[in-house]
């Protein structure tokens, strides 16, 4: 595959092997009814392996026959060979456990309350030992397995995931409010922090000129993120309901991944006729 998004270019890579694999899950779910108050919780282990996996790596993917040139006119233009390309990671191994409840129900006998919770717990680790390949992660982030060995933190994983959401209904009128938490992604592709190419008879560091001060915004934003939402809602008529909604609304700084910051506080006015 060959295709550009904006300034981000995917490379292809005639090397590739196919991927495969085979995943299980173990669960069970559970009903409650305490009162008047009806739901049901929800858990699973599940486990997938990976041989061959796919991931996409992030460099410098310019022909030999193309040098690298600062000139936006010249062929070896340095934005034009920076990208993604896909690559094989041999084996990989990602398993956890996922924890969820729904209930619904009444408080002070006039108020309809609905929740939700989940959790997840994940452990994404890849099996190759390969210097080369693990010297390509940002951190050496381990982790350890159920054998007893250490492991590295797959690329652009989260381990700890978390969400919540909570709506109150009163005749017409429903609140509601959500929260998301993601823990923090260990592991990125180095080259986003440390590589020097090679440009005319010099080097370029990479990390100044593509993403500038990435490694000092995700030092001081190691910690996971923790974003919450809320609405307000007024139904006009059957079918009809105009909602207030404010995402982010700590204004909280954050990105899922290197220079995908999030938005910040955002107000949206919402209309729904449903017929």
């Amino acid at each position: 595959m060959s295709t550009a998004v904006g300034a981000l270019n995917i490379f292809p890579n005639p090397n590739l092997s196919a991927e495969s694999g085979w995943s299980a899950e173990l669960g069970i779910k559970q009903g409650v009814k305490i009162g008047k108050w009806l739901g049901y919780a929800d858990a699973a282990l599940f486990v997938t392996q990976y041989t061959n996996m796919m991931e996409f790596a992030f460099g410098v993917y310019n022909p030999d026959s193309i040098p690298l040139n600062l000139n936006p006119n010249h062929p070896g233009y340095l934005t034009n060979w920076v990208g993604f390309r896909a690559q094989n990671a041999e084996e990989a191994r990602v398993s956890g456990i996922d924890l969820s409840i729904i209930g619904k129900g009444k408080i002070f006998k006039k108020i309809d309350m609905t929740v939700f919770a989940g959790y997840t717990y994940m452990r994404p680790i890849t099996l190759n030992t390969d210097t080369n390949y693990l010297y390509s992660f940002s951190d050496a982030a381990t982790i350890r397995t159920i054998d007893g060995k250490d492991a590295m933190i797959l690329k652009y994983r989260f381990q700890h995931m978390a969400k919540a959401d909570v709506q109150f209904d009163y005749k017409k009128i429903g609140f509601g409010f959500s929260v998301r938490y993601n823990s923090n992604v260990y592991n990125i592709d180095r080259t986003f922090e440390n590589l020097e190419v090679k440009i005319g008879g010099g080097q370029l560091p990479l990390g100044d000129y593509i993403l500038p001060g990435l490694p000092e915004y995700r030092k001081e934003h190691n910690r996971g993120a923790c974003v919450a939402d809320m609405r307000l809602a007024y139904t006009v008529a059957k079918g009809t309901r105009i909602a207030a909604v404010v995402n982010n609304v700590f204004n909280l700084e954050y990105m899922g991944r290197p220079g995908d910051v999030q938005a910040p506080r955002t107000f949206a006015l919402q209309a729904v006729v449903t017929f």
